[in-house]
């Protein structure tokens, strides 16, 4: 059985950014979840996004991007999805999508 980790990025003024690196209080937590995801076996399953202005064409983007990802995601595959990089909300208009047996 397959094990992804979700990682969106962006890309901004031609440099894709470091969304897990930095320091303070603020990503520790994901940089944690991430190591520990990683040691145990999940791969990473990068969404590169670049930096839209506008607000809602990132989310539509964004949108577009995780239906595809539901799609080819493998049977059987588990898929770890770290609050707060995707509104959970979200996450009901992309379930049609899954295939039943993931």
């Amino acid at each position: 059985m397959k094990k992804y980790i979700l990682i969106i990025k962006t890309i901004a003024n031609d440099k894709l950014s470091k969304s897990l690196i930095g320091g303070g209080a603020s990503v520790k937590a994901p940089q944690d979840i991430h190591k520990i995801a990683l040691q145990n076996g999940y791969e990473e399953y990068p969404i590169i996004l670049r930096g839209y202005k506008n607000k809602l064409l990132f989310i539509v983007v964004l949108f577009l991007k995780m239906i595809r990802l539901a799609i080819n995601l493998p049977n059987g595959a588990t898929l770890l999805i770290q609050y707060p990089s995707l509104n959970p909300k979200m996450l009901y208009f992309i379930f049609p999508f899954l295939k039943k047996n993931i």
